[in-house]
């Protein structure tokens, strides 16, 4: 007899025994090549995650332009900062590209100028060190393309040097993604030039720069001596000039307890470092004194209506011992742009475009009728003293000189 299946009577008659191994069987080979098949799909799942990371790396590195374009490196707060720290999302760009914003020329073609006669030649730069994100890695390739040509004595560092929060030892990983890797390493014109840094807010973040104190102490090219010292240049035609390196963080943030509170700052520390500079100045005979700060007093950036009260104090407390010494320019950066302003009795040179930019606010009447230029793009500034002149150039994170100008030693007597 037979069923409507085709089985044979002997075969459905058969001992449980003998029957159960067989199921097994086949449910082993079928279960083994579910496996099989799993496999392959995620083997081609890694191979197609692979090329598109490489697709999108290859896109990332030649389609991004500065403010944007580029979906990781947007100059915007909200692009830029979320990403920090968060490499591993990143790994193809981080491992297949050069994590640029845009395609660069060699030195030959640098468009910036190279001033005759220089006595002294300097760069300046700061809030950058976002691991090479928000074309930080541009400017960085354009310095050291720019060092090639015109040789920069040293470089000017006016804070902001780590983000969000600073460095949490002299071992952490960011003074070599966020330094090292980005402005040395790569670029011999870069290999030799010392950094003269100032700190800050976001260098106070854990609410101790000591680290960025100690580090100095291991690498000659980072000089950080202590939170305000001083640097004194012989120009060859026999002028000399100061650098006064003031900490303007427990200053800036008098207005808000809160503030200092974080920052681990105090009004004894605002007033000594006030009174310092002032007997620093006091002190010096030279022909040239120079200040250098994280906060500036006027700018028209976007920090100015965020931060007015700060702004309005320091102003209060600073320009008065600016002016009492006949202090040519104060060097700052923390908006993120370039401006340089003049109200006709002290210049100002904002240089905090090392990385992320923002557009211009104006919201200081007094800084928009000094404003001689401004822009909300990333760059950096190069200075050259030649005689009673400074003559200064903006170049931005494509190589372009995009603004020229000369400073006098003396701007209060014209």
């Amino acid at each position: 007899e037979s069923t409507c299946l085709g089985e044979s009577k002997e075969d459905l008659n058969m001992d449980r025994e003998e029957y159960e191994p067989m199921v097994g069987s086949v449910r082993r080979k079928s279960g083994e090549d579910g496996v099989n098949v799993s496999r392959r799909l995620r083997d081609g799942l890694w191979i197609m995650a692979l090329l598109v990371g490489l697709g999108l790396g290859w896109w990332v590195e030649y389609s991004g332009e500065g403010r944007g374009s580029s979906f990781y490196n947007a100059a915007t707060s909200a692009d830029c900062d979320k990403n920090l720290g968060r490499r591993w999302l990143f790994f193809f760009q981080r491992y297949f590209t050069r994590q640029m914003c845009t395609a660069h020329d060699g030195p030959e073609s640098w468009s910036g100028i190279e001033v005759a006669g220089s006595e002294l030649r300097f760069f300046v730069i700061g809030d950058w060190g976002r691991d090479g994100w928000c074309c930080q890695t541009d400017v960085g390739y354009e310095m050291a393309r720019a060092a090639e040509v015109v040789k920069p004595a040293f470089l000017l560092n006016v804070g902001d040097n780590f983000y969000q929060t600073g460095v949490a030892s002299v071992d952490d990983e960011q003074w070599q993604t966020s330094w090292r890797g980005v402005y040395l390493d790569n670029y011999k014109s870069m290999e030799t030039i010392p950094w003269l840094t100032v700190l800050g807010n976001h260098d106070y973040g854990r609410g101790d720069p000591t680290p960025q104190l100690q580090y100095a102490k291991r690498e000659a090219r980072w000089v950080l001596p202590d939170r305000q010292y001083t640097k004194l240049f012989h120009l060859p035609g026999g002028a000399t000039v100061l650098f006064a390196f003031i900490d303007t963080t427990p200053t800036f943030y008098n207005y808000s307890k809160s503030l200092m509170k974080l920052f681990n700052v105090s009004y004894e520390q605002s007033r000594r470092n006030m009174e310092w500079l002032d007997q620093t100045l006091t002190d010096s005979n030279d022909d040239w004194k120079v200040v250098v700060s994280h906060h500036p007093i006027l700018t028209r950036g976007s920090h100015s209506g965020e931060e007015k009260e700060g702004f309005d104090y320091l102003y209060e407390v600073l320009r008065p011992v600016l002016l009492k010494h006949k202090v040519a320019v104060l060097f700052s950066g923390h908006d993120h742009d370039m401006q340089h302003l003049d109200d006709g009795e002290l210049q100002y040179v904002i240089s905090g475009a090392g990385s992320q930019v923002r557009d211009l606010s104006d919201k200081l009447a007094r800084a928009s009728k000094a404003g001689r230029f401004g822009v909300g793009r990333q760059g950096f500034a190069i200075c050259d003293i030649v005689g009673d002149l400074m003559h200064l150039q903006f170049v931005d994170y494509r190589g372009t000189m995009i603004y020229a100008t000369n400073m006098t030693r003396t701007p209060w007597k014209r």
